[in-house]
C-alpha cells in the first residue's frame, strides 16, 4: 500500500545531532506503545529496504539519492539500507560506525557474482507460508512532537542537502591492468596522481590520509596510511618541473 499523504518523516529525526536524536527517542518510546513497537522493528531489522520514486541515470545522481534522498526519509542510525529506484537501479545508504566500506563492497561483489551465475529469480523449492503478512509501521505524535520532526526534516532541505557538492568522474581509457603490465601498484598509482592533481591546483604539498584495511587481522579494522611523503613530493616537483619546461 502506498504510505499515506500526511505520514510524518520521523526518519529524519535521526539526522539531528547525537543527543538531540537521543532526547527526542526517548520523547517517542514515552509518548505512546506503538511508537516503541516501530522502533524495534526497524532497530531489530536486519536491514531496511528502501522503495525510492525517483529514477536517478547517472552515478552522480544514484550517490544524491544514496547519500540524503534529496531529503526524503533515510534511518541514517542503520547499519544499512537498501535504496531501490523506480527505474530499478539500486543503491546503499550505511552507518560508517559499525564497518568500512570494505565490508560492504564484498557483499555486494558476492550479489553480484551470484546473481550473474543464475538466473534473476529462482523459483523455491518448496513455498513458506509462516512469514508474516507485511504491516505498516504507525507512528503517535504529539503536537510538539510533530514540529520537532518538521524542524529536523526542514534542516536536513536547507543545510545537508545543499552541503553536498558531488561531481564523479568514470575514468574508461584504461584501468588497473595496465598498470599491473608496468609493474606498478594500481593504488599508489591513483595516490600520486592525486598528488600530482592537487599540486597542480595548489602547488604545495599537503598531509593525505589513505585507508588502510585491517579487518583481515583479529581486532583490526582499519590504519592511516600516510600517502604524502618526501619522495612524492619530489616526483611531483619533478614532473610539474618538466611540463613547464616544455610549455
Amino acid at each position: 500500500a502506498a504510505p499515506a499523504a500526511a505520514a510524518p518523516p520521523v526518519a529524519a529525526l535521526t539526522a539531528l545531532k547525537r543527543d538531540a536524536w537521543a532526547d527526542a527517542r526517548k520523547e517517542l518510546i514515552a509518548m505512546d506503545k506503538r511508537n516503541a513497537a516501530t522502533l524495534e522493528a526497524i532497530e531489530n531489522a536486519l536491514f531496511i529496504v528502501v522503495f525510492d520514486e525517483s529514477s536517478p541515470v547517472t552515478i552522480e545522481e544514484m550517490s544524491h539519492v544514496a547519500v540524503h534522498r534529496h531529503g526524503r526519509a533515510l534511518w541514517f542510525d542503520k547499519n544499512f539500507q537498501i535504496i531501490v529506484c523506480a527505474n530499478g537501479r539500486m543503491c546503499s545508504n550505511v552507518d560508517h560506525t559499525w564497518a568500512d566500506a570494505g565490508v560492504m563492497v564484498h557483499m555486494f561483489d558476492f550479489v553480484f557474482q551470484s546473481e550473474s551465475s543464475v538466473d534473476h529469480w529462482v523459483p523455491p523449492a518448496q513455498e513458506r507460508r509462516d512469514l508474516p503478512a507485511p504491516a505498516r509501521l504507525e507512528w503517535t505524535l504529539t503536537d510538539a512532537m510533530r514540529a520537532t520532526v518538521d524542524a529536523a526534516h526542514a534542516r536536513v532541505l536547507r543545510e545537508v542537502v545543499p552541503a553536498l557538492d558531488l561531481h564523479v568522474l568514470k575514468y574508461q581509457s584504461y584501468g588497473k591492468g595496465i598498470v599491473k603490465k608496468l609493474q606498478m601498484s594500481p593504488d599508489a598509482y591513483c595516490q600520486m596522481a592525486i598528488q600530482l592533481a592537487y599540486y597542480r591546483l595548489h602547488k604545495r604539498v599537503v598531509l593525505t590520509y589513505e585507508t588502510g584495511g585491517t579487518v583481515r587481522f583479529m581486532t583490526g579494522r582499519t590504519e592511516t596510511v600516510r600517502s604524502a611523503s618526501v619522495e612524492s613530493k619530489a616526483f611531483v616537483e619533478a614532473m610539474c618541473a618538466a611540463e613547464e619546461a616544455a610549455a
